[in-house]
């Protein structure tokens, strides 16, 4: 096949030589060189954008894929979340425990409870309840229940743990089996397992509907593919998930899937635009170049035609050249006009100049020759026209310093000559004057010429026109003085007063206060002062001339800056000092004086001038800045909570005490730490229940929030609570703060929750014991109730049940009026105690008698009572003693003594009650104090458990201490601590003291 002549490469290389030859044509340099720099621009640039769009695609479908693949993480853990937390929740209804402890009739009350349930929720395929023997009480669901009959559910329910397992079932199904103990809170002890399993396939296919069009998922078990959704293939673009930990612990796994089409797409349509807009800039450039190349060249050519007839026929011939095109070929084309009209003015001129040259040297070498040969100014003679020198003397060649030949030549013919050696003002005022010239005009022009090495004269023109005997003008005549001297010494004598001038209105309008002193004085008085010290200091100027300096000092100048500014004026240097001066009407300000030597012109310094600025409002910024950082200092210092702030990268600047103190680390340690390794030292600190301290991450996201929605000052980011062991056991819960300071750009807050989650704790388990001590009674009550009314007994019998019934409302009386002294004690915290007196005497006795009943009475041994006194209140201290002797009797089952005494140690007040009963244990003593707590949980002593922490709000609130030792078997001393009731005033000293 033949090939195309134009695309083969010699012919192309040949044709752009022949373009761009040093023999070519300018258009065609123009066009070519346009051609190449448009296609090289318009490449570089379409490379450039193609690859940044490349690389911006790859960057937004790598950002798509990690957003939806972390939206599709969270769903999924969302999903299997709430499926445990509600299965762990329904374990924990007390409707479970209960069918579990009641082994018949269970199954007709629980069986509707699970059915209603599982029917509730699609997910749920099967729910049961299994007995600590692994037998199945009840079940309710959508299966066959033989599917679980591998599980060993008796050790299940010995292990007394959660269980979760992973089953596949058919093609796409995926079960997932959760078992949850049942505990029977009273006792604590786990009564069997409920069961549940879930549709985990469903649930996943509702958490995948929630990926792009684009996008697809595989869900893994062990590893193994078990459900596909979407139909997107297997591609370099997948992303697999990261799940929770427990989900991976059960060899569960997703991987997002992406169809690279997404990203080829795109990028075949910037490839085909960017060809287009390659193409079309190419036509255009070449367009362009063309029309340009042709704008040029034609002026250029006519130019050229010109000059040829010049070189080739007169100048005087010569008609002017009109052309088009740029502007600075319409230059060049007047320029050449101008030039060619220069050279016939300049031929006809040098023709009239050589014929009348004879005549006119002749008749002044007669006439003046001798004279003006010896004088320094130039006598000239010129025609009315000033196109012509009738006379010049010899003074002529040196004014103007060394020429070529031919100018001055030329300088000396014509007095317009002289118009090119001056600058453009003054030549356009000569020409004026000269083309004004008539009978009458005299007089003196001044003007500046420039010499051949550059430097300026000034000149002065004395002329005057020359009248024949008929009046009429014959000539100009007149004196040219050479006056640069005389004129410099004005200009200098100008400038001086000028500069003079300004500076005194520099000092007259400036914000600082200007004195001069003269310290060749004795009393070095003050000579100047400008406005701006009278408005400063209140002073006018007639106050202060002749005056001392030291007028403005008072009570709180200091005395080592005022020494400061003497020894500086006796060395004769510069000084700043910063001093507290006072104005005319006694009011303080802050003034900032620096003063400088003045030497004179025999290097003698006679005065000093100084510069005052008024500080007052700096100085109060500076210390309201030092008290608010003294007040934050203060601040961070003493709160209980632990703050460290970080700069933009990341390093440590400050922590607190607080920090220091929850974390155990020193503060010094961790200056200049980076986020990472305090992430890593925190981590090791951490129990080994608690989430990973994934502080860099939260960090690192929240900035990109913060910068992406401009949520700079917004509300922290608060993050998992973190369970540290050392220094010591505590919760924390941290939380970020990202700000756009400049330096201080992270701020991290720890906060100790330790007390409130035990608040939280206890405030459950009271609830949950209150509500099982108040129904135990009540379900008596209710119950030996209907069977009264239900039926007829026998008298003995009915007895027997009444008499059950006011044991039980007794017993609820005490619990709930207990219950009432206790949180009317907490309430009130003591507010409404009567305090008064009490000998310890009449304390022990009264509570030993209200005890003393039935068989009591010979239990008990009073031993030595202190003779002293407290204050407080009487009936509260008796039921806290009560309390204590009561239980000491009741807990020695076995008929025990208890001895009460009391004594007085360093101050205090110690009233002992020792038992001789069964004791307890170290872990019981830790509980002693909590309410509901009994020593014996069999239930055959009675009691509320809220007797202790009665006792406890009582001897606290007067100021007191309980203290409590016990040994299993060996019985229990508590010893109540109180003041000492201070000894009361005689008659004669409460006479004196009053």
């Amino acid at each position: 096949m033949k090939s195309i002549p134009w695309t083969n490469k010699g012919v192309i290389t040949q044709r752009l030589g022949k373009w761009l030859g040093s023999r070519g044509s300018v258009g065609r340099h123009i066009l070519g060189l346009s051609a190449v720099l448009a296609i090289s621009i318009t490449l570089m640039l379409g490379i450039g954008s193609y690859l940044l769009t490349y690389s911006h695609l790859r960057q937004q479908i790598a950002g798509q894929l990690d957003y939806s693949s972390r939206m599709l993480a969270q769903r999924i853990d969302f999903e299997f979340h709430s499926a445990h937390d509600e299965a762990a929740e329904l374990s924990r209804r007390s409707l479970l425990a209960n069918a579990l402890s009641d082994s018949q009739g269970a199954n007709a009350y629980v069986y509707p409870f699970l059915r209603e349930y599982e029917q509730a929720r699609p997910d749920v395929l099967l729910l049961g309840i299994y007995d600590a023997n692994g037998d199945a009480v009840s079940m309710s669901g959508k299966i066959d229940t033989s599917d679980l009959s591998v599980l060993d559910m008796r050790k299940r329910v010995n292990e007394g743990r959660a269980f979760s397992m992973i089953e596949p079932v058919g093609k796409d199904g995926l079960h997932l089996i959760m078992g949850f103990p049942v505990t029977y809170l009273p006792t604590g002890m786990v009564e069997g397992m409920m069961v549940m399993e879930v549709d985990l396939a469903a649930q996943m296919r509702r958490a995948f509907q929630s990926l792009p069009a684009d996008f697809g998922a595989r869900l893994n078990l062990h590893d193994r593919p078990v459900y596909r959704a979407g139909t997107v293939q297997e591609s370099r673009l997948n992303r697999a998930l990261t799940l929770d930990s427990y989900l991976g612990s059960l060899g569960l796994g997703v991987t997002v899937l992406l169809d690279e089409s997404a990203l080829e797409r795109p990028l075949l349509r910037l490839a085909v635009l960017h060809l287009l807009v390659l193409c079309l800039v190419i036509l255009c450039a070449l367009a362009l170049a063309r029309r340009a190349s042709r704008h040029i060249v034609e002026p250029l050519d006519a130019l050229a035609d010109a000059a040829q007839e010049v070189v080739q026929s007169s100048v005087q011939r010569f008609q002017e050249v009109h052309v088009g095109g740029s502007r600075e070929v319409q230059h060049l084309a007047a320029a050449f006009n101008r030039m060619v009209k220069q050279l016939r003015g300049q031929q006809n001129d040098l023709e009239a100049r050589v014929a009348a040259r004879t005549e006119a040297l002749a008749s002044a070498e007669r006439r003046l020759s001798d004279i003006l040969a010896s004088m320094r100014d130039v006598v000239y003679s010129a025609t009315l026209d000033m196109k012509q020198f009738l006379y010049l003397s010899p003074a002529a060649r040196t004014m103007f310093g060394v020429l070529p030949d031919s100018l001055v030549a030329e300088l000396s013919a014509s007095p317009k000559a002289w118009l090119c050696l001056m600058p453009e003002a003054d030549r356009l005022a000569m020409s004026e004057l000269m083309s004004q010239l008539g009978p009458d005009s005299a007089g003196e022009a001044r003007y500046r010429i420039v010499r051949a090495d550059g430097e300026v004269r000034w000149h002065a023109n004395r002329y005057h026109v020359v009248l024949d005997a008929a009046g009429q003008p014959l000539h100009v005549a007149g004196i040219v003085s050479d006056i640069t001297e005389r004129v410099r010494a004005d200009q200098a004598r100008e400038q001086a007063e000028a500069e003079l001038l300004l500076r005194d209105r520099a000092l007259a309008s400036t914000h600082n206060g200007v004195v001069i002193a003269d310290i060749s004085s004795p009393d070095q008085p003050i000579i100047f002062v400008n406005p701006a010290f009278e408005a400063m200091t209140g002073y006018q100027a007639s106050e202060v001339l002749g005056r001392n300096c030291s007028m403005l000092q008072g009570p709180g100048t200091d005395s080592f800056a005022i020494e400061e500014l003497r020894q500086a004026i006796k060395d004769g240097r510069e000084c700043t000092v910063t001093l507290k001066n006072y104005r005319k009407d006694g009011s303080s300000f802050w003034n900032q004086l620096s003063i400088s030597p003045v030497s004179g012109a025999d290097g003698v310094v006679r005065h000093f001038v100084g510069v005052q600025n008024d500080m007052s409002e700096l100085v109060q910024r500076d210390e309201t800045i030092r008290d608010w950082a003294y007040r934050q200092e203060v601040i961070f210092t003493l709160t209980p909570d632990g703050f460290a702030t970080f700069d933009r990268h990341g390093r440590l600047e400050y922590a607190n005490p607080g920090f220091e103190r929850m974390t155990g680390m020193l503060v010094g340690d961790l200056q200049g730490l980076e986020l990472a390794e305090l992430q890593r030292r925190l981590g090791a600190q951490l129990d080994r229940n608690s989430p990973e301290a994934n502080l860099c991450d939260w960090v690192a996201w929240h900035r990109d929030q913060s910068l992406a929605d401009n949520l700079f000052g917004s509300d922290p980011l608060v993050l998992p609570v973190l369970r540290i062991s050392r220094p010591s056991l505590r919760e924390v819960q941290p939380s970020i703060f990202y700000t756009d300071s400049e330096t201080t750009c992270i701020v991290l807050h720890l906060r100790d929750i330790t007390r409130e989650r035990e608040v939280d704790r206890m405030k459950s388990e009271f609830l949950s014991t209150a509500a099982h001590e108040l129904r135990t009674p009540m379900a008596s009550i209710m119950g030996f109730s209907e069977l009264l009314l239900s039926r007829q007994f026998p008298p003995d019998m009915a007895r027997d049940m009444l008499e059950t019934i006011l044991r039980q409302s007794r017993r609820l009386t005490n619990l709930l009026n207990e219950l009432l002294d206790l949180a009317r004690i907490e309430a009130r915290r003591g507010q409404d105690f009567k305090q008064q007196r009490l000998s310890l005497a009449s304390w022990v006795g009264d509570a030993v008698k209200a005890v003393c009943v039935d068989d009591y009475a010979a239990r008990i041994e009073i031993g030595t009572l202190a003779d002293a006194q407290v204050i407080g209140d009487a009936a509260k201290l008796q039921q806290a003693l009560l309390n204590v002797i009561s239980n000491a009797l009741k807990y020695s089952p076995n008929g025990g003594v208890a001895t009460v005494s009391a004594e007085v140690v360093g101050g205090r007040v110690a009233v002992r009650v020792v038992d001789q009963g069964i004791g307890m244990s170290s872990e019981h003593l830790a509980r002693v104090f909590e309410r509901f707590f009994r020593a014996d949980p069999s239930g055959n002593i009675p009691g509320t458990g809220l007797g202790m922490s009665l006792v406890k709000e009582i001897i606290e609130l007067h100021f007191g201490e309980v203290q409590i030792s016990s040994e299993v078997g060996q019985g229990t001393c508590v010893t109540l601590w109180l003041k000492v009731a201070p000894a009361e005033l005689a008659p004669v000293e409460q006479e004196l003291a009053a």
